[in-house]
């Protein structure tokens, strides 16, 4: 007996939104862009949904401009900007792009009840009971953060977004952030490069700063404040200025560059020690160029007083002109051996028995006098450095 093979029957079942499903929600065919989407991170994703459904969820949130609804698997996009911004629409399949909102105004015409709701961003109307709002969401982070990026994309409470840095740059703090129950992220992931603790400038003040650390951006011209802080980030920086009888040399202003501070200024005597190439660039009175930098001719100090070169003082200043190869002839009132430049200065500043005006150093010797060179033989030796003390007056 021959054994009939039973007939089956295959049945297709599609799901698709239609031209005509879409007109029958009134007034967004002009708004609507086919086989597009806006490729954002979404503040709120729905499942199972209808357009008209995805389109109601949007109004209900004053934070959502637009929507993309993924008609094959019926998912609903909830997006903080709309297509006329900054990101561009990308081709995609069976994908559908409507844009709900310009700023606070709906494009769309809407029976729905919170169509004139009065919820801040973040909130969204509840329904079906008389519309009140209800906090729902995050501040949306589709700019992600500085020098990192975040993984993840809804911003809905209980949601969390993790941070990663770009190479190079160091994560401080958690790099976990979670959306909590008032709205707002638990904190802000930070990515940077430290710079150490910067320097202070010598006869100089701080007119202004901008610090950048892991918690906060702060401007201060406080110099127990800036120069307190445990973590300098890049982008921070400090301006200088000098007291009023210095002259600034080089840039007024340090920053933290890639885990450094650029070269801080100097504040010198106005005109003397500035760097030169003639004398011309010399402005002093009685001075020159000498050695690359501005210094008072030979056998001269330098007066704070008149702010000019001179030959003798009154009173005297911690200060010294030199001249390299030069020395006083048997005019010496005190003789040390080892002591280098740094400890024969010291010496001649301290003495109390009689007032110290020059001082010359060599490899081995320090020889420290009461007169200049002025008051006695000026003579050329090699092996030393002369150093004439400055006035105050």
């Amino acid at each position: 007996m021959l054994k009939m093979s039973r007939p089956f029957i295959l049945i297709c079942v599609a799901f698709f939104t239609s031209m005509e499903d879409v007109s029958a929600t009134s007034g967004i065919t002009e708004h609507i862009q086919f086989n597009k989407c806006l490729p954002v991170s979404y503040m709120h994703v729905k499942f199972g949904a209808s357009l008209e459904n995805c389109e109601e969820e949007c109004v209900r949130r004053p934070a959502c401009k637009s929507l993309n609804y993924r008609r094959k698997t019926r998912l609903c996009e909830l997006l903080p900007i709309n297509s006329g911004q900054s990101v561009p629409l990308i081709s995609s399949a069976k994908c559908v792009h409507l844009d709900i909102r310009v700023g606070d105004q709906l494009l769309i015409q809407t029976n729905s009840p919170c169509s004139t709701n009065d919820c801040l961003e973040g909130e969204t109307c509840n329904l079906p009971n008389s519309p009140n709002c209800l906090i729902t969401e995050c501040p949306d982070l589709t700019d992600g953060i500085d020098h990192g990026h975040l993984l993840g994309n809804v911003n809905t409470i209980g949601s969390a977004r993790i941070a990663v840095c770009e190479t190079g740059y160091k994560m401080f703090g958690s790099p976990r952030m979670e959306c909590s129950v008032n709205g707002s992220w638990t904190h802000t992931s930070v990515c940077g490069i430290p710079c150490g603790v910067p320097v202070t400038v010598l006869n100089g003040h701080v007119t202004s700063a901008d610090i950048f650390t892991p918690n906060a951006l702060f401007s201060s011209n406080d110099s127990n404040v800036i120069f307190s802080q445990k973590i300098y980030l890049n982008g921070s920086w400090i301006e200088f200025s000098c007291e009023n009888e210095f002259f600034l040399r080089g840039t007024n202003i340090t920053q933290c560059l890639n885990g450094n501070w650029t070269k801080v200024p100097k504040c010198i005597v106005p005109g003397i020690g500035q760097v030169c190439v003639d004398s011309s660039e010399c402005t002093v009175p009685d001075s020159e160029c000498r050695g690359g930098t501005c210094r008072c001719l030979s056998q001269r100090s330098y007066s704070y007083g008149s702010k000019s070169c001179v030959y003798d003082c009154q009173t005297f200043a911690d200060t010294f002109q030199y001249e390299i190869g030069k020395k006083l002839n048997f005019k010496d009132d005190e003789s040390h051996y080892m002591y280098n430049y740094t400890a024969c200065k010291q010496r001649c500043l301290e003495i109390t028995s009689f007032t110290c005006q020059s001082f010359e150093v060599s490899s081995s010797l320090c020889l420290i006098s009461s007169n200049n060179a002025n008051d006695g033989l000026f003579r050329d030796a090699d092996e030393f450095i002369y150093y004439q003390r400055d006035c105050l007056t």
